[in-house]
């Protein structure tokens, strides 16, 4: 692990940008060697105050560092993944399930010729952190599982 000094400026309304030093060592590590029964990779969510949490991994097979942030929205993984502001941050969705209803196509255009379904071209967050993935997805109009997504991606998933 290594400490990363980060800038970042938050919106405060719609006027005002303040500046803030952040100073972090969160990672997700993502361990190879370690399976549980179900041939999952396990995963640890390393804080920078020695905490670990144990998970399950999907996605990546890589491991990341980066801040934690959250998003207390209940629609769109794949809109906030995609949103630009979550650049290499690590994004934890308050939402309990995330997965059950796959991914969009993501070379289906919208009216204005942007990605239907996404906030821009490509996934911005360096990682996805959720209470609960769902490893089968059902809906109409899914083009592929999340994990496939991250994967593709390069962006490692623990929940």
């Amino acid at each position: 692990m290594h400490r990363l000094s980060l800038t970042k400026q938050i919106r405060l309304g719609q006027q005002r940008m303040v500046t803030m030093q952040h100073r972090h060592r969160t990672m997700i590590v993502v361990r190879k060697f370690s399976t549980n029964s179900d041939r999952r990779r396990n995963a640890t969510l390393e804080l920078e105050d020695g905490t670990e949490l144990r998970g399950i991994s999907f996605g990546a097979d890589t491991s990341v560092s980066g801040e934690l942030v959250f998003s207390t929205g209940m629609v769109g993984y794949s809109e906030a993944l995609t949103d630009p502001s979550y650049k290499g941050q690590l994004l934890m969705l308050t939402f309990p399930m995330v997965g059950n209803y796959g991914v969009p196509d993501p070379k289906k255009m919208d009216e204005f010729g942007l990605p239907a379904g996404f906030e821009s071209y490509k996934i911005h967050a360096s990682a996805l952190v959720c209470q609960d993935y769902s490893y089968f997805h059902s809906h109409w109009n899914a083009k592929s599982p999340l994990s496939d997504w991250l994967a593709n991606e390069g962006v490692p998933g623990i929940h």
